[in-house]
């Protein structure tokens, strides 16, 4: 039977706890997802969103046969919560940067072709960094996915941002943004001039891919196991070139397309239809927070 009472304006250390948990669930998507996340069991869980359920006097979410879904009254208080727990760390920030010099490298990696995503923040967030840190070398290089993560377990890298793709034990995962990516041909190609109505059109073609290696990829469109592949590229700027050419399909997200010279010679095939987004994230050594990563990180989540 739980303990729990009402919420009457005064947040607690337990509430803390029950918000964390509350927010990383529908972060996750469900129970089940946030359990290896949150490290603890699913009757923990489900008791923490029911004592989160009695302190606010709402129904927060659904779980059961139907699945998990949030409720309108759990999506007001998620964004409640998320703005509460921001605080939290801003003001921790803050303290703890009284009367203290940072200095010391940042060893920062990230993946190609983000720079011309509006949705990429890492231009003001360098500027915010070094403006309050001037001391700080940075320490930047561009790799793929595989080779930051790599670097990150290996402690070559401090802080990494890529396109995750899979979830390596050691490693931390913060959602920054998606990044949606069409299938695209260029001039040369048959589907340039004759795009495809529908995808029963193109699903028994065996065109030629060009991209991530299909056998390992886990975010691609069905449509795209009918396609040969007939390149395996990890840079996206290969990938372009390789579309490029008129012999290949591929995969490259609107916002690098719009700023090639020759963006007109590209083209998307269906692109209500045929698309997947990316999920871009930074990623730091699980248990190392050290000052000047923490630093960073709060640069970047600000």
């Amino acid at each position: 039977m739980s303990l729990q009472k009402k919420f009457r304006g005064k947040i607690t250390g337990s509430d803390v706890r029950l918000i964390k948990v509350f927010c990383t669930i529908v972060e996750c998507g469900g129970f089940a997802a946030a359990e290896p996340v949150l490290q603890i069991g699913l009757p923990a869980i489900s008791r923490c969103v029911s004592d989160l359920e009695i302190r606010t006097g709402v129904t927060v979410c659904r779980r059961g046969k139907a699945g998990f879904s949030v409720t309108e009254h759990g999506l007001r208080l998620y964004d409640y919560c998320k703005r509460l727990l921001y605080d939290i760390e801003r003001f921790e920030h803050e303290i703890s940067s009284l009367n203290t010099e940072v200095s010391g490298t940042l060893r920062l990696a990230v993946v190609d072709a983000l720079i011309t995503d509006e949705s990429f923040r890492l231009t003001a967030v360098l500027n915010n960094f070094c403006t309050l840190y001037p001391d700080v070398l940075l320490n930047l290089t561009s790799k793929t996915t595989e080779e930051v993560e790599s670097g990150i377990v290996n402690n070559e890298f401090d802080v990494g941002i890529i396109f995750k793709r899979r979830a390596v034990e050691k490693i931390e995962y913060k959602f920054l943004h998606g990044e949606v990516n069409h299938l695209y041909c260029s001039v040369g190609h048959e589907l340039f001039k004759n795009p495809p109505k529908n995808i029963s059109e193109i699903k028994h073609k065996k065109y030629s891919f060009c991209g991530y290696d299909l056998n390992r990829a886990t975010r691609l469109p069905e449509i795209v196991r009918s396609f040969k592949q007939k390149a395996i590229v990890q840079n996206m700027e290969l990938a372009a070139t390789l579309i490029g050419s008129g012999c290949y399909l591929g995969f490259l997200p609107a916002h690098y397309v719009d700023s090639l010279w020759r963006k007109d010679d590209y083209k998307k095939i269906l692109p209500s239809e045929i698309q997947f987004i990316n999920s871009i994230e930074i990623i730091t050594l699980k248990g190392k927070t050290s000052s000047l990563i923490k630093k960073f990180l709060f640069c970047m989540h600000e």
